[in-house]
């Protein structure tokens, strides 16, 4: 009983982060630049503080517990359950997964994704990349990879 209370749990929670990634895509149609930037960025969930969306971070990005946003974050974006920061140029890690368009640096988690191109490493049990990068972990998919799936190590050849 208490396995299938969790499972269903487990399947509720990744429903709502599947629900806030579309309505993040929505929003980003919708995006105007923001010129502003912050040091320190605490966000609670996406969308919430409403500026954590548009705004753009020079230090640490923390999520409790998840962090998201459109710009870019220079530095550090970490957070308990997930960052999905769109552009980040340095780390990016979390306790489930992190997802980006443009990753440049280091992403460290269980689940690493890099939608659009990984200039840097990934460093989890499963990683996925379009386009280059070095990847450590069980399960490694890169599109243009030395081999598109590879276990413990893949990387793409320029």
């Amino acid at each position: 009983m208490k396995k299938i209370f969790l499972f269903c749990l487990l399947v509720t929670f990744l429903g709502t982060i599947g629900l806030f990634a579309q309505q993040k895509e929505i929003k980003q149609q919708n995006q105007e630049q923001v010129k502003d930037w912050d040091f320190f960025q605490l966000v609670f969930l996406p969308g919430i503080p409403s500026y954590a969306e548009n705004s753009l971070v020079y230090g640490w990005k923390l999520g409790a517990p998840i962090s998201d946003g459109y710009n870019k974050v220079c530095g550090l974006e970490s957070a308990i359950f997930s960052s999905m920061t769109d552009n980040v140029d340095g780390m990016q890690t979390s306790g489930l997964f992190v997802l980006s368009k443009k990753m440049n640096g280091l992403q460290f988690s269980p689940v690493n994704v890099a939608n659009e191109q990984l200039e840097g490493c990934q460093l989890g049990l499963v990683n996925y990349s379009e386009k280059s990068g070095f990847q450590i972990g069980v399960a490694n998919y890169m599109k243009d990879g030395f081999l598109p799936f590879f276990p413990i190590i893949n990387f793409s050849v320029k």
